[in-house]
């Protein structure tokens, strides 16, 4: 793996309800991107779209809100609509990605050029950090706080909820992995490592 990154922690945005237990969300339609299946289980009509269709959406009321990162509904401007903002101060989930090099490639490159990724890895991991979870979520915020928009900070019981729904999703996934021998749990504690810096 050459560079690691994440998106900043998601949060539950809507157009018009305000939302603070998962029983609050049944027969909403949401968009929810990767969080499909622990949606589906709360009831929600989950909708899968693409961006381009995500502003039309909301605003002829398809729509009633997204599971995303600050970033994604500010840049799209789905946040002209999306004027309830449930965040979630423990995190409940974040998109990670990779940039990561065939190990045959990498073997083709020279001890120089390895070293050269190897001593820029974590400058550009800090780098992409610095600009999409802090700097762009900061201007996000900034903006629809500006425009007076609403912010729930869940409490840690309604919390608590959320992660009670989501917990036999996640270990469906886990066991599946660990099925096919693969270590799941560690790769999984280390995601909450990185997303947590705990």
């Amino acid at each position: 793996m050459l560079i690691r990154a994440s998106t900043a922690s998601f949060a539950l945005h809507t157009t018009k309800a305000a939302v603070h237990t998962p029983s609050d969300v049944k027969g909403m339609k949401l968009f929810v991107g990767d969080f499909q299946d622990v949606m589906t289980t709360l009831g929600v009509a989950a909708t899968m779209l693409p961006p381009t269709d995500w502003y039309m959406s909301l605003e002829r009321g398809l729509l009633e809100g997204m599971w995303m990162n600050w970033q994604g509904i500010y840049e799209t401007k789905c946040s002209e609509f999306l004027k309830n903002h449930t965040t979630f101060p423990s995190g409940l989930s974040l998109g990670l990605s990779q940039v990561i090099m065939n190990k045959d490639a990498w073997n083709k490159l020279t001890p120089d050029q390895q070293k050269a990724f190897d001593e820029l890895s974590p400058w550009a991991t800090e780098k992409i950090r610095q600009l999409a979870e802090i700097e762009a979520c900061d201007k996000a915020i900034g903006a629809m706080k500006s425009a007076n928009h609403t912010f729930i900070a869940l409490t840690p019981a309604e919390e608590k909820l959320w992660q009670d729904a989501s917990a036999p999703i996640l270990e469906s996934y886990l066991a599946k992995w660990e099925t096919k021998g693969l270590p799941a749990r560690a790769v999984f504690a280390d995601a909450v490592k990185l997303a947590t810096g705990k």
